[in-house]
């Protein structure tokens, strides 16, 4: 399935060298993906290319009186033009004004993917005066914009020096010898663009799910976890959404996966549900480097892995020797809270505790004791809340009630970033 690609620029003078550059592009993006093209100015301003044109600017319909469009206009206008289009990315081009940190800040809020292309210097001369600022001029919604975008291209090498030496994005990358006159390089730079659009998807694999995949990789976990296979292991809808789900999406859960350590476990589940899905090899797959550094190693259920020896002392303490599985169950949810205080946590450290708590013969009651004095009660019923939703952990197999609370959502979202 072709890959969908909003492009923005600010108002666009005809004839321009930057409308020229716009035209050439998009005709050779058009060639490549579903393509559309939003701008500020007015339709008849704008670049002549044949491909699907909207301006957000309603200043001309508007009574002689209102002809400022204000912000929230745009806003709204531009909003309507997105969600209508629905792009896999937003492309900006031209990004020095205030115009287009807007259109990647709308599009950002609302989980769009957004890459820059900055046409003009970041150096200052009379004609960039509106675009160029220098670096330690520039004011803060220029750097925010920088900061937060998914990716930045660029083909002037000032500007990749400016940014890559202030350290704004280490998303950021050269197309060396861009000569804007020779065609052949514009089906050169079209190429890199359309590799960097898949980069920059598969880097958030989590975020291109939907709640079908969502639901698929819950119920695989599920399945492939399971130490006995009763004949209705999943409710028929579940079986009916996993039949369903296409190959772009499992390309997607399958990179999830892998983030997260639990391919092998999903891998039980699809040969036990006899699914044939796309040979996809994850760890080939040209990708950013996450943000977060999980850790995807199992989860220790006999060795404490913080260093507070308060803790260790409290916990030998409170369990006698023979309450081996209590103690399995504890070591592993401590574990859970230095993997996540320390921003390491990962979904197999989940599973490897979901597992215990389905398959384990413990006390629920002495657990949910033993809980509460070591402090980690609030925190079990919130894993118990994440078991329940991931992994269809049932309630008759936790040692207390679950929990949703703030700190439950923000544990859910640490799971989902990247």
């Amino acid at each position: 399935m072709a890959l969908k690609i909003l492009h923005f620029t600010p108002e666009v003078e005809a004839g321009s060298p930057f409308a020229q550059y716009i035209d050439m592009l998009l005709y050779k993006m058009s060639q490549r993906a579903d393509t559309y093209l939003v701008t500020h100015a007015p339709l008849s301003s704008g670049p002549s290319t044949n491909i699907p044109t909207y301006s957000i600017d309603d200043s001309e319909r508007r009574p002689f009186y209102k002809k400022c469009s204000t912000l929230l206009a745009l806003q709204r206008r531009y909003l309507q033009t997105l969600y209508s289009i629905k792009p896999d990315v937003v492309h900006i081009h031209g990004s020095w004004n205030f115009l287009c940190s807007r259109i990647a800040l709308w599009s950002r809020k609302r989980g769009f993917k957004v890459i820059l292309s900055p046409f003009y210097s970041l150096e200052v001369n009379e004609e960039q005066t509106d675009y160029g600022m220098k670096m330690w001029k520039m004011i803060s919604y220029q750097k925010s914009m920088l900061r937060h975008a998914s990716a930045i291209h660029l083909t002037d090498g000032s500007s990749y020096r400016a940014i890559t030496e202030k350290k704004l994005n280490a998303r950021t990358l050269l197309m060396e010898d861009f000569d804007a006159q020779n065609e052949s390089d514009y089906d050169r730079l079209a190429n890199e663009l359309m590799l960097l659009y898949r980069k920059v998807l598969d880097s958030d694999a989590v975020g291109q799910m939907d709640v079908n995949s969502d639901e698929a990789l819950s119920s695989l976990l599920h399945v492939g976890m399971a130490r006995e296979m009763p004949q209705q292991i999943l409710p028929p809808e579940s079986i009916l959404n996993l039949r369903s789900i296409k190959p772009t999406a499992w390309r997607y859960i399958d990179l999830y996966s892998y983030d997260q350590g639990v391919s092998d476990i999903l891998q039980e589940g699809v040969n036990r549900m006899q699914l044939r899905l796309p040979d996809l090899q994850a760890e080939q797959v040209d990708r950013f480097p996450s943000r977060l550094r999980r850790d995807k190693s199992p989860l220790p259920s006999d060795l404490l892995l913080s260093e507070d020896r308060k803790m260790r002392k409290r916990l030998n303490e409170l369990l006698d020797r023979d309450e081996e599985a209590e103690r399995k169950v504890l070591v592993m949810v401590l574990n859970i809270k230095h993997h996540y205080e320390g921003k390491t946590l990962s979904l197999r450290h989940l599973c490897d505790l979901y597992d215990v708590l389905r398959h384990e013969d413990y006390d629920e009651e002495r657990v949910s004791e033993t809980a509460e004095r070591l402090g980690i009660h609030t925190l079990l019923r919130r894993l118990c809340q994440l078991l329940y939703e991931t992994v269809y952990l049932e309630e008759g197999f936790m040692p207390v009630y679950r929990l949703d609370d703030p700190g439950t959502e923000r544990m859910r979202q640490y799971m989902i970033a990247y």
